[in-house]
């Protein structure tokens, strides 16, 4: 399809599904396994200073990752292969996990993981925008990120319910909690197949070949002030899994760790839902209104409101 047959009538194509499908699939992996790691940590009897320091760092990975993917891309002209790897190591980072005695094997996985996240998700953006019209970028990428985000939802709440059986049955035991978390590496594996199958790259002139230095000299002003922004942001956001090690730690006094546990799992499963509500909507009202920087800032002012409340609940 050349870039003059796009039009906004034919924005929900097979590679816009293709990428819905692939991120559900990829999030009911590993946010499933995110639910379940608190836990897990807790088992081996890791303190969670350890699970701040894992997430610390496999986020680290995942934004240098992130910084070099895109001009990889372009030297290679090529960017589908690169995704489905990324996506494949997400999901196998879950077996490692899974076989972990202590943190060493933990921060490996997760390190690896993320790693893929971060080598996947700037050539998956840039694959979606190739594929769609410009006046229609915010429903494509807001249904992308409802199907994202309902695996995000499906997942924790599968391994929440599951993990609560097998406490009710006394199967809440190291053993079953590691094919639990081995369990969690089938879907990320479907993702990286069902992106390679379901999403086609459109054939592109590869640009002029620029040093890695040189091409981020070359980068607009106001996108480098936008990555300032973003950067900022970034410096005081929190993992989603300490999130569920506050919940868990703020109930466990009056509801004993194993319901306080699942609370807080099913907490981060509200999280979820709202995100997914909103997600479509947002990316409609930014077609149709045209003022990204307002919206995009007031999205950011709302994700302030929670890191200030979890001060003040644990003063």
């Amino acid at each position: 399809m050349k870039p003059t047959e796009l039009t906004s009538k034919g924005w929900l194509n097979r590679t816009v599904w293709g990428m819905a499908i692939t991120s559900f699939l990829s999030d009911l992996g590993h946010e499933a396994q995110s639910t379940l790691l608190p836990g897990f940590m807790a088992a081996l009897g890791l303190p969670p200073v350890a699970l701040g320091a894992v997430e610390g760092l496999a986020d680290a990975s995942a934004s240098f990752m992130k910084l070099a993917a895109g001009w990889f891309s372009d030297r290679i002209g090529r960017r589908k292969g690169l995704v489905v790897g990324g996506y494949l190591a997400t999901g196998l980072a879950s077996g490692f996990i899974a076989m972990a005695a202590g943190w060493p094997l933990i921060l490996f996985g997760k390190f690896f993981g993320w790693l893929g996240r971060g080598l996947r998700g700037p050539l998956r953006d840039a694959l979606l925008t190739d594929s769609i019209p410009a006046d229609a970028r915010g429903r494509a990428f807001g249904f992308h990120r409802a199907g994202d985000t309902l695996g995000a939802i499906l997942g924790p709440l599968a391994a929440v319910l599951i993990l609560g059986w097998g406490a009710s049955h006394g199967l809440a035991t190291m053993s079953f909690q590691r094919s639990l978390m081995a369990w969690t590496l089938v879907p990320g594996v479907l993702a990286g197949l069902a992106f390679a199958f379901l999403v086609k790259e459109r054939a592109r002139t590869r640009p002029k070949i620029l040093s890695f230095h040189h091409a981020l000299a070359q980068m607009p002003g106001t996108f480098r002030s936008y990555l300032t922004g973003v950067g900022i942001f970034g410096a005081g956001d929190y993992a989603h899994t300490l999130l569920i090690l506050a919940a868990t730690q703020l109930l466990m006094s009056t509801h004993g760790l194993a319901r306080a546990a699942t609370f807080g799992g099913l907490l981060y499963v509200l999280h979820n839902v709202i995100y997914a509500l909103s997600a479509f909507p947002v990316g409609a009202i930014a077609d149709r209104f045209k003022n990204h920087r307002r919206i995009l800032g007031l999205g950011y002012g709302i994700s302030v409101i929670v890191p200030l409340l979890l001060m003040v609940a644990f003063r």
